[in-house]
Order: C-alpha cells, then structure tokens, then sequence
C-alpha cells in the first residue's frame, strides 16, 4: 500500500486569481444590465400603454412590493452575518499579531476605544445629519473607508497572499 503526501497549495492574491476577476466582472455586467432594466422597463411600459401613468404606476408597484416586504427580514439578516464574520476577523487578527504577555493590555485598549467611539460617533453622526442633511452621512462613509483602503494599501499587510 502506498501512502499519499497531500501539500498545501500556495495562497493566491485575490487580484490575481483568475476565478475571482470572473466573478468581479461577472457581477459588474450583472449590475449594469440590472440598472438599464430598472431605468428601461417603466419607459417601455409607458410607451406600450399609450401614456398611461396609471398603468406604468402599477407596474412599478407590483415590481417593488415584494423587495419592500422582504428587504428589512433580509436585511437584517444579512448585516447580521457580515458583522459576525466582520467581528471574528478582527478579533482574529488582533490574536495573531500580539504576543501572549501584551493579549490583555490590547484587548482592553482596543476594547476601550471601540465602546468610546460608538457613542462619540452617534453623537457627532446626529449634528453631521442635522446641519448638512441625511446624505452627509453616507459621504462621510464613503470618503472614510476610501481613506482608510489608501491607508491599508500603504501597509505591508496589503502585499500578504
């Protein structure tokens, strides 16, 4: 009987794997062409029904129904379990790249400042939405992780497989 050797498989970059810039590019079309029909289908419908806006309204309503009745049960579900898998990973790396006589001073500074933060960014979130407006909000998001990514790809953790 012979015994068989299995070896690990050498980690790939997921900017140079193959299978993943499908699925990237696969997802981009997918969300291209699901933007044209969104824009696409209440015009042909007004075009079909002589100008009804009736109809078109109609239409539209027997379209968004569903994703409004089930959107918040998925919704949570889904912010749920990204936070989860969000949670592990950076508790997760924070384990690995501390040695054992630091783990607890971390811990309880990490832990610190994520429990003061959480309420300092309501409260500034609050008058962000007050004086500027709702949208402000989701700027500021936008602008903070691209910021936060420029940052991340300056670090040596951006070249690990």
């Amino acid at each position: 009987m012979q015994a068989t050797t299995m070896t690990a498989a050498k980690p790939v970059s997921l900017r140079k794997s193959k299978p993943f810039l499908i699925l990237l590019a696969s997802a981009l079309f997918l969300n291209i062409g699901n933007k044209v029909y969104e824009i696409v289908l209440p015009l042909i419908m007004y075009e079909i029904t002589h100008h009804s806006s009736v109809a078109m309204t109609t239409m539209r309503t027997a379209e968004l129904l569903p994703n409004l009745l089930f959107a918040v049960f998925i919704g949570v579900f889904v912010i749920g379990f990204a936070f989860s898998i969000y949670v592990t990973s950076v508790y997760t790396f924070r384990h690995e790249q501390t040695p054992a006589h630091l783990m607890g001073r971390i811990s309880g500074i990490t832990g610190c400042l994520f429990r003061l933060g959480m309420p300092l960014t309501m409260y500034v979130s609050g008058w962000m939405m007050l004086w500027w407006g709702t949208s402000s909000i989701f700027i500021s998001a936008v602008v903070w992780n691209v910021i936060l990514l420029l940052l991340f790809v300056k670090t040596s953790a951006w070249k690990l497989p």
